[in-house]
């Protein structure tokens, strides 16, 4: 697959493994990783030249955010709750798809939910 002209890809929050940045670089002429941003003014100052941005940070991506992504058409949030990190109505404006990852951690959630649960039963005096 030839490399998309002028795209970039943004991932925050989050790096790719060695082999995802392999697959990932046929497909983008840049790739932006921002695993532990400094502030949102670092993310925006990225912006002007970004196609695909996957958001796994705790940033919001709001209107005015979105003013910084003219080029911007693909979103993913890797996770749920789309509302809490996206100004969805705002994206739809700006002609950005908005994806998320759904079931993506449902075994760490669980197996965290279990730990609780007997931590808790501990701290109660059950055994």
């Amino acid at each position: 697959m030839k490399k998309k002209h002028n795209s970039t890809l943004l991932l925050t929050g989050c790096s790719l493994s060695k082999e995802q940045y392999y697959r990932y670089e046929k497909n983008y002429q840049r790739i932006i990783e921002l695993p532990q941003p400094i502030s949102k003014s670092a993310i925006l100052a990225q912006g002007a030249c970004v196609t695909d941005y996957i958001l796994g940070g705790p940033e919001y991506i709001d209107d005015a955010a979105l003013k910084n992504f003219p080029k911007l058409q693909r979103l993913v949030l890797l996770g749920t709750g789309i509302p809490s990190f996206v100004d969805q109505k705002a994206a739809k404006e700006h002609g950005v798809l908005v994806m998320n990852t759904p079931h993506m951690n449902v075994q760490s959630v669980a197996e965290f939910a279990l730990s609780m649960i007997i931590t808790c039963a501990r701290c109660t005096g059950g055994s």
